[in-house]
């Protein structure tokens, strides 16, 4: 059907009521032309054709430019569901990330649900055989299952404030979490045969309890036959890995007081209870020497190097486009696996009451799951090489990498009002953990039957008592202007109970160790006389 010139004019008339809408101040900016005649231009091409700066505007015919700050941008769509979230916790910065790869950050759920779909069908193909066992289809239907929800969780689950390598890996990490709190909460309500029952299922070998090794049977530096005897035993794969786990502590917290306390109290720990756990009984120089100086110490040493490194880098990241060497577009892939930014951690234990109880309970928490790392391998029959003491230790590195970052925002940013997802499946996690472990302890008869010896439980009880006054009297007595000049009588008399709960611990650590036993004899014929009014719960 033709039309006539009436419509023809219509329709011209409707295109450039359009254009002039569009060309509204609200939608563009003026043009910054030099002439009517280019203004006019301008008015009838919708764009600046002068010699000055052109300056596109949107129009019916030609798109306007990608506003990459703007929601509507595809990086933005994917928290989309969390907006209502955006005052009480801190956005995630990995939305700015568009130096890498515009398609590497765009949200790929089509394609990712086609992915667990080829990949569920391929595991039919070659994991599914007619002559499998019950427990071999088990691990195929389980393991399948973890895989579609990580993939899940890879695109769905909240972000963290983690960027590098990319934001779907801390996505998957925090799915893996939420998959080992969901088999805790399962495997607290099992005795403990039950839980040995599908602990043998998925390995035969964790049926058997292992050959426990006693490190304070020989605590001789040398011998005769053999002068190196303490290099021979002491030195392994083991000491490599306590090394790397304190440079992997030392980048996680940012402080090496932080780090420092960590290592200690773990020291004090294994000290402690060692009466119930025989690995942690150790000689004098394992405990000191080993451990604390070169283990603890060389770590602490190389994050510290690595945490200067990195803060004095200067962080420029341009995108791979436009490198126009492969040996440039290899380094910027390399530097995917680093930092995007870096922040130096200032903790400020001493500000607040709050701050210290928030401080307190960040170390408690990282000493409760070492704690439950030999406790979880005693009950459960693990050998330390067996690859679930690795796995788990990965797993809680990863998350608490996450956690720390995001504990740290709730506690330095003022606006943040909620801890996020990731602290709170990981803090959740710790405690369903020690649960499990102290329900299996009280059913199978673990670590009840030996009391803790005096020389170390005595010291404790001062060391408590002296820390509570010592804070009520920092916190409570002292204003925030001695706090921070930390001179005068007062100051000096209140910290005089933070050093005598120091030096308490001191005490049980010298008289704790199996070799020496500093001045444990004496210390207990003092107390003998005292034992049933100090213990009086001991009492039958």
């Amino acid at each position: 059907m033709h039309r006539g010139r009436v419509d023809v004019a219509a329709d011209a008339k409707k295109r450039r009521a359009a254009r002039k809408a569009v060309a509204t101040p609200d939608a563009a900016a003026p043009l910054p032309s030099s002439s009517p005649k280019e203004r006019g231009a301008v008015g009838d091409r919708g764009a600046s054709t002068g010699r000055g700066t052109r300056t596109l505007r949107p129009s019916p015919l030609r798109p306007a430019p990608l506003d990459f700050s703007s929601p509507e941008h595809p990086l933005q769509s994917v928290s989309a569901m969390h907006q209502a979230d955006r005052h009480l916790k801190p956005a995630s910065p990995w939305a700015r990330e568009l130096d890498f790869s515009d398609r590497a950050y765009t949200p790929h759920t089509v394609l990712i649900l086609l992915s667990i779909l080829v990949s569920i069908v391929l595991m039919l193909r070659y994991y599914q055989y007619a002559d499998l066992t019950v427990a071999a289809k088990v691990k195929v239907g389980l393991s399948a299952a973890s895989f579609v929800f990580i993939g899940f969780g890879a695109v769905h689950l909240p972000d963290s404030l983690m960027v590098r390598p990319h934001p779907a890996v801390w996505r998957a990490v925090l799915a893996l979490g939420v998959q080992y709190l969901l088999f805790l909460t399962f495997m607290v309500f099992q005795d403990l045969g039950t839980v040995r029952t599908i602990m043998g299922y998925y390995d035969a070998s964790l049926l058997h309890p292992p050959q426990e090794r006693a490190y304070a049977q020989d605590c001789r530096i040398s011998t005769e036959e053999d002068p190196f005897f303490f290099v021979r035993t002491s030195f392994d794969v083991f000491l490599l890995a306590h090394s790397l786990g304190y440079v992997v502590k030392m980048l996680m917290l940012r402080d090496w007081r932080m780090v420092t306390a960590v290592s200690l109290g773990f020291e004090v720990v294994e000290v402690t209870f060692q009466h119930v756990l025989p690995n942690f009984s150790e000689c004098w120089w394992d405990h000191i020497i080993l451990d604390v100086l070169i283990c603890n110490g060389g770590g602490m040493l190389i994050g510290m190097w690595l945490l200067r490194q990195l803060n004095a880098k200067e962080y420029k990241w341009i995108a791979l486009k436009e490198i126009p060497t492969v040996k440039g577009k290899a380094k910027r892939l390399l530097g995917q696996l680093g930092p995007r930014s870096f922040q130096r951690y200032n903790w400020n234990v001493f500000q607040s009451p709050t701050r210290f109880f928030q401080v307190a309970g960040i170390l408690l928490l990282i000493l409760l799951q070492e704690l439950n790392c030999f406790t979880m391998k005693a009950i459960l029959q693990m050998t330390p090489t067996h690859h679930l003491v690795t796995g788990r230790l990965v797993l809680w590195t990863l998350l608490a990498t996450s956690c720390l970052r995001e504990l740290y925002e709730f506690m330095t940013n003022p606006h943040i009002k909620r801890i996020g997802t990731t602290a709170w499946v990981t803090i959740l996690g710790v405690g369903m953990e020690t649960i499990w472990i102290t329900k299996m302890a009280f059913e199978g008869h673990y670590f009840q039957d030996a009391l803790m010896p005096t020389h170390v439980a005595v010291p404790w009880m001062v060391a408590i008592a002296a820390f509570t006054i010592w804070l009520l009297l920092y916190f409570g007595v002292l204003s925030l202007e001695q706090r921070n000049r930390r001179r005068g009588v007062g100051y000096l008399l209140v910290n005089l109970f933070f050093y005598a709960a120091a030096v308490c611990v001191m005490a049980l650590f010298l008289m704790g160790l199996p070799d020496l036993q500093i001045g444990r004899r004496v210390f207990e014929s003092a107390m003998a006389p005292y034992e049933r009014h100090i213990f009086f719960w001991r009492r039958r």
